[in-house]
């Protein structure tokens, strides 16, 4: 419990720290059965937090991760219906995530990686003229990213 009277007082990022003391408390607390005490949905978010694990989960395209990031949840599901070649329906779905693209969670990559599936969706829906507005957003990205 000091360890989190300490993280509670600091600016820096402390999410290991409380995943790390509330598994540890419930572990002190009752060795023969620490899971009766153990906030399970605290330590996963603190733990997810700690180490960036849903953005990770949605650069390898995790299709399984719960994701609370509603943006990356979404884009998912489009880049599955992608898979299938449906891209028509895929298409709606990033469309309606790029009205979005203003909300938290919507970082630069999110959007590098939004345009760039919506550069394929036209493509193949041979709109060619909607795939180049789309490679010219994704390039402006990859510019910013590299300066």
């Amino acid at each position: 419990t000091e360890a989190l009277g300490y993280a509670e007082k600091t600016s820096y990022p402390t999410s290991d720290i409380s995943a790390a003391a509330g598994l540890y408390s419930s572990l002190a607390g009752n060795v023969a059965s620490p899971r009766r005490d153990f906030d399970e949905t605290a330590y996963r978010k603190n733990a997810n937090l700690a180490t960036e694990s849903e953005l990770f989960a949605y650069v390898t395209d995790d299709t399984d991760y719960p994701y609370s990031n509603r943006l990356f949840a979404e884009h998912q599901a489009a880049r599955e219906l992608m898979k299938t070649k449906r891209y028509r329906d895929a298409l709606q779905k990033l469309s309606a995530l790029e009205a979005h693209k203003g909300e938290d969670g919507a970082s630069a990559y999110f959007l590098f990686r939004l345009y760039s599936d919506m550069e394929i969706c036209y493509r193949e829906g041979q709109d060619f003229e909607r795939a180049y507005k789309y490679s010219t957003k994704r390039i402006t990205l990859l510019s910013a990213f590299q300066s």
